[in-house]
This record gives C-alpha cells, structure tokens and sequence, in this order.
C-alpha cells in the first residue's frame, strides 16, 4: 500500500464531516458534529427574557383570559417555542394551567405541563417570570424561571427540550417574541401583558443586558387585536 492510499482512509472521512457541517448551516439542522464542537467564547449560549402580566377582572368559568408567549432562536428557526397560561391545548384543549410547547413548522415536537391545573382567579392579579433558551452540550432548552403568581404560586422549573434543530442562539431577536406574543382568549381581562428586559450570556462568560420595555398589550402608541384577530369572549 503507498502513503497515499493509506492516507485516503483518512480523507474520505473528513470530506464527509465537512459536508455534513456544510449541510446543518444550509440547512439549520443539527448534525452529530454540532455536539462534539463547543460554542466560540463570544458565542451566545442562554438567552432570558422578563415578562409580567397584570389581569384585570378574570372570568373563571371561561377561564379568560389566556396568554401566550413565543420565543425562538432566530426569526428564520423551523423551531419555535411557546408558553401558554391558563390553557392548555396538546393533546385536548384544557381550561387553566400552564404548558410549554415545542414546534417545528405545524408539528408538536415537545411539551411540558404545570402541576396545578388552577384557573385564574384573581383581580388585578400580577404575574412576573422569566423564559429561557439555553444551549446545554450542543441541545437546546426552553424553560421558565423566576417565576410568581398567586394563582400558581412560583411556577419556576418548566423545561422542555427542542430536539433535532440547531442551538445556536446567535441571531436571536426580542421583536420577534414581541410580535408573536399575545392575548389569545379574553383581552378585555387583561390591564396588560410585557416583556420587560433581555440578557444575553456569552460562553466567554459576559452578559449583554437590553433593558428595552416591549408592551405587548396594549401595544404602543396604540392597542392593537390581539392573537387570532380580536378579542374573544369576555
């Protein structure tokens, strides 16, 4: 055998890894390299968000109103992530609780219940938590945190993870989460509905803090419908 055709053992493999990594940053997906290769130390690895919501009169028999957040790597991810309050709707639609949920394009892919399956009931009730995505050995999480309500008490420790998709967390965008999030059932029952404030952390250790308050409803100069075109019940 010469050096070389003992050296194309070697090349062959190579050029496949090569053109699997080519492929996952086509495509977005993730790749069985993408786990072995460690974020860059200004790489983007956990990203919070702050929200609050203040209810005005809520309606218990109807379980309004209900909310929802969504937050996603980047606003081109397949992969997107939502937080829903007082409802849940995988598999069947339920009154009350709280759920994670996982998609990927129109497939669940992913979902995490609360403990309690109370509704809300409680005027002028204010609920503050933190979401999360956060790049653990090359997978990505989604997660609540600091987490305070009266309904629910601290909801804190909601985590589900997003499989098969990229984790890298680098084109992440607040407007994003801002524009898909909403009241989805009973608008009139809410005072208001806020994201807060960011943080980015960075593998290297540094955080990248946005303190931009984004009013979700009402919306800024003026209020807007909420999810699914208007206001639904009361």
């Amino acid at each position: 055998m010469t050096l070389w055709q003992s050296k194309r053992k070697y090349v062959v493999p190579v050029a496949a890894w090569l053109a699997a990594a080519a492929w996952w940053v086509a495509s977005g997906e993730r790749t069985a390299a993408d786990d072995l290769v460690p974020p860059s130390l200004s790489a983007v690895v956990r990203i919070e968000e702050d929200w609050e919501l203040i209810v005005g009169d809520p309606a218990i028999d109807r379980a309004a109103p209900q909310v929802s957040t969504q937050m996603a790597r980047s606003t081109s991810a397949s992969r997107f992530c939502n937080f829903h309050l007082n409802s849940l709707d995988i598999p069947n639609y339920k009154q009350g609780g709280l759920q994670l949920q996982v998609w990927h394009g129109q497939d669940s892919i992913g979902v995490t219940n609360g403990v309690s399956s109370d509704v809300l009931n409680t005027s002028g009730e204010r609920l503050t938590w933190t979401q999360y995505l956060s790049r653990d050995s090359g997978v990505l999480k989604f997660g609540i945190s600091a987490a305070a309500s009266q309904t629910w008490g601290d909801f804190s420790g909601l985590e589900v993870t997003v499989r098969g998709g990229s984790a890298a967390l680098d084109n992440y965008d607040a407007t994003y989460s801002k524009n898909n999030s909403g009241v989805t059932f009973g608008a009139n029952r809410v005072n208001s509905m806020t994201l807060l404030g960011v943080r980015k952390y960075h593998a290297d250790g540094s955080l990248e803090t946005d303190d931009t308050v984004r009013a979700v409803y009402p919306a800024d100069p003026y209020v807007t419908p909420p999810l699914g075109g208007g206001t639904i019940g009361n």
